[in-house]
């Protein structure tokens, strides 16, 4: 009996040493830049050292693991599509109980369609939004109809249907806080949100 517990803890030491020596040989991961690929360049060039081919090398905050700089392409690509879609398709705003498109809600949708038509891998999620009078049923069907009026207008001017998404928040996100015109006016809105 001896002779096995004996055994049994030779065994047990044996598999703990050789668990601790794999485990301690793990490949580490390299330091990755928090910058985008063309400040890396930049400020490399400014110290006065060349990249590799593609002017990116080893400095100061690291270097690329393989795969990583088509990933941070897409996020800087991601990131000017948001900011050109804040600028091309802005808020609209609605008349009290209304969905009809105003003449500058039309103007500002013609101006979308024309982004959404040479921007073909977005989505559009159009957010119907209302002022705090009436029922949360009846602002939740008003800020989808006037989702659907904007959604309509888009398709009406080529937009593929398909890109275009609508949801109603009713009342429950305000724009502006405030009990009277001079908030309400700023809530009976359609806000614009795209997606890949």
């Amino acid at each position: 009996m001896r002779r096995g517990t004996v055994a049994m803890l030779l065994l047990l030491m044996f598999s703990l040493v050789g668990s601790g020596i794999l485990t301690g040989c793990a490949r580490k991961a390299k330091p990755v830049s928090a910058k985008f690929p063309e400040e890396e360049a930049m400020m490399e060039g400014a110290a006065g050292r060349t990249g590799g081919e593609a002017g990116l090398g080893e400095g100061a905050a690291g270097e690329f693991e393989e795969g990583e700089l088509p990933i941070r392409q897409d996020q800087r690509m991601r990131e000017m599509l948001f900011a050109k879609a804040s600028e091309e398709m802005q808020t609209i705003y609605f008349d009290y109980d209304s969905a009809v498109l105003k003449p500058e809600a039309k103007t500002n949708l013609e101006r979308a369609a024309k982004w959404l038509k040479e921007t073909a891998n977005v989505n559009v999620q159009i957010e119907g939004h209302c002022d705090e009078r009436g029922t949360n049923e009846y602002n939740l069907a008003l800020g989808e109809r006037r989702a659907l009026s904007a959604r309509r207008y888009l398709i009406s001017l080529g937009v593929n249907p398909d890109r275009i998404f609508t949801i109603s928040y009713g009342e429950e996100r305000p724009a502006q806080e405030g009990h009277d015109e001079s908030a309400w006016k700023w809530n009976r809105r359609d806000e614009f949100k795209i997606s890949f």
